[in-house]
């Protein structure tokens, strides 16, 4: 993934990076990456060797805590160092320090995160009301990591206001805050937030008042400092986006995302496309969940070898000679919700032994070419497709079956809308099992009669050319 503009515009929210020990060589370059998240709190190292180290005004002398050792570690008190009451006005601080422990150059991103916000009636949170402040200083500490007790003093002394003038604050939803360390060095930040004010606080003024928890999120690729015998760009392409696909977190889209996706077998990654479009392929080895948006490729969109979810997406996808999705291994899951799938081929397809459940939404199939596919493929030993609903149909005059199973593969067919039975001279068929296949029907209505392929038990009901099982 190249361009490293549009990237920034869609990382506009990060949280909850669960990551394992590992590094990635290519053959022509490679980048190294690390993590220390606390929200509150899951910590990460990669081959990066990075630390977040903290203090706040409850610890004795300033003691210095790393996130690492204490990942419960409750973060932002009040200027006396106890939990706060917010209100208007209310303040909390915390101080930071970031340090390189090993022997590569990083880039950092700092972010602080919350969870847990209580809401008001209407729905508003702390959230929308609180800014942050970070301003870099250096807190001398000894051998002993306690900070000296004059520089505690004016610490505390310096938080009895909120703001240090000449910063500028920035919205808890949008903080974010950058810097880069060579090996051996650290960077020390005193982080503030603040309720300023408003004409509007009363919107917030509820029983036994709001509430939230703030944990910090420390990402670190490497930067391009390290040479590799030509220059020292080797690990240029290396990015927050890039670290999340290959270890997991979250991505907010902000607009359409046209590169390709990778993402890597340990990564639990959750895409909110946010009604923005996908409109390159995804593989994905580990663990997606997409939101509300769209896709749009010619081509197979995704191939799965993982466990992938699909909420509310609208989908143009496939082509005639593949489909738009496959799932592929005795591993591979993706669950369908709400999901509407155009296709000019093939629609969903699962093979050597994955597992698909389709919940609801639809599959349609528009195409004239004769290699036209399936509404729904299954394939091998232990595969298994499950439809629970949905509507399916073709909207040409070459068609093919709805579902086909085959070479010992499993459809288990609940409920759904099915459409009428192919009407192609050469191909009438709506359902095409072969002598190693099932086809399981317990619900749905159809346009053609599915008794053949009903389970013992269930019975069939026909009215006006429609079948109710």
């Amino acid at each position: 993934m190249t361009n490293k503009t549009t990237k920034r515009t869609l990382l506009t929210s990060l949280a909850a990076l669960f990551m394992c020990f590992s590094m990635l060589i290519g053959t022509t370059y490679a980048w190294f990456t690390d993590s220390v998240s606390s929200a509150n709190n899951i910590i990460k190292s990669g081959n990066l060797d990075v630390n977040l180290y903290y203090w706040d005004n409850s610890m004795e002398i300033g003691t210095r805590v790393s996130v690492t050792e204490d990942p419960t570690l409750k973060l932002l008190k009040n200027a006396e160092g106890e939990e706060i009451l917010w209100e208007p006005g209310a303040s909390a601080f915390g101080q930071f320090e970031v340090v390189n422990e090993g022997t590569l150059a990083l880039k950092y991103e700092l972010v602080l995160t919350f969870d847990h916000a209580t809401e008001t009636p209407d729905g508003k949170t702390l959230a929308d009301v609180l800014s942050v402040y970070a301003m870099a200083r250096d807190f001398n500490t000894g051998d002993d990591n306690k900070m000296e007790d004059a520089e505690l003093e004016e610490l505390r002394n310096l938080y009895v206001d909120a703001f240090v003038p000449g910063y500028e604050a920035q919205a808890l939803t949008e903080f974010i805050l950058e810097g880069y360390l060579l090996p051996g060095e650290s960077c020390k930040y005193e982080l503030g937030v603040f309720w300023e004010p408003t004409m509007n606080d009363n919107a917030y003024n509820v029983e036994g008042g709001l509430s939230i928890d703030f944990g910090v999120t420390l990402l670190a690729t490497q930067q391009t400092y390290e040479t590799d015998g030509f220059d020292n760009q080797y690990d240029e392409e290396a990015s927050m986006i890039d670290v999340i696909l290959a270890h997991g977190g979250v991505i907010d889209l902000g607009e359409n995302f046209d590169e390709e996706v990778t993402i890597m077998a340990d990564a639990d990654v959750t895409v909110n496309l946010n009604n923005n479009a996908l409109t390159n392929f995804l593989l994905n080895n580990g663990t997606v969940t997409l939101n509300s948006g769209s896709v749009d490729y010619t081509g197979r969109w995704l191939t799965n070898h993982g466990s992938a979810t699909l909420n509310g997406i609208e989908m143009s996808a496939g082509s005639v000679n593949d489909y738009a999705n496959v799932t592929s291994g005795e591993a591979a899951y993706t669950c369908y919700n709400d999901v509407k799938l155009n296709t000019v081929g093939g629609g969903v397809a699962a093979t050597n032994g994955a597992s698909v459940v389709f919940n609801s939404g639809s599959v349609v199939i528009e195409s004239t070419q004769t290699s036209q596919r399936y509404n729904f493929y299954a394939s091998g030993e232990e595969t298994e497709i499950v439809i629970n609903g949905g509507s399916f149909s073709f909207e040409a005059y070459r068609q093919r079956s709805y579902i086909c199973a085959l070479g010992g593969a499993t459809v288990y067919v609940t409920g759904g809308d099915f459409g009428v039975a192919p009407n192609h001279t050469r191909w009438k068929t709506p359902i095409y099992v072969d002598e190693s296949s099932e086809v399981i029907i317990t619900g749905g209505t159809f346009g053609f009669d599915p008794t053949e392929w009903v389970s013992e038990g269930y019975c069939v009901e026909e009215a006006n050319g429609i079948y109710t099982v």
